[in-house]
């Protein structure tokens, strides 16, 4: 079967990584300003831009109050982020597994902020570092 030239630009439009037959969700991130180049390529004009933050703003209320009271622990950077490092927040409409390769592909400046999806990034994450540890040991 071919593609019809509209058809396969829509199918692109809503499968950014070509990835069919996953749920459908609604993504949040957190993602350092200066890598927002990333959003485009990923997700073009599709993403929604909800706001900035200074890093340790993206932490929760208590955590919050705690790097408020004691800066010098810089609580942000033990989460990937510099103390005062500027964080857009966006979401986007994509599949639950685009959603989870766009965090690992971009993990060095990105956070996945939906928690079901946490356990599974650090299952994946952990496997990984098992795996490439292993290779210091030979």
């Amino acid at each position: 079967h071919k593609f019809d030239t509209r058809d396969s630009d829509e199918y692109t439009d809503k499968h950014p990584f070509m990835l069919s037959g996953f749920t459908k969700i609604r993504a949040t991130f957190f993602i350092k300003a200066d890598c927002l180049d990333r959003v485009v390529d990923a997700f073009g004009n599709k993403a929604t831009y909800i706001g900035k933050k200074k890093a340790f703003e993206t932490m929760g209320e208590n955590a919050i109050k705690l790097a408020r009271a004691f800066p010098e622990l810089n609580f942000s950077k033990r989460l990937g982020f510099e103390h005062n490092e500027e964080i857009v927040a966006f979401s986007v409409e994509t599949t639950d597994e685009e959603a989870i390769r766009f965090a690992l592909q971009n993990g060095d400046c990105v956070e996945l902020c939906n928690p079901e999806f946490r356990d599974r990034i650090l299952d994946i994450t952990n496997k990984m570092k098992i795996r490439h540890e292993r290779y210091l040991k030979i």
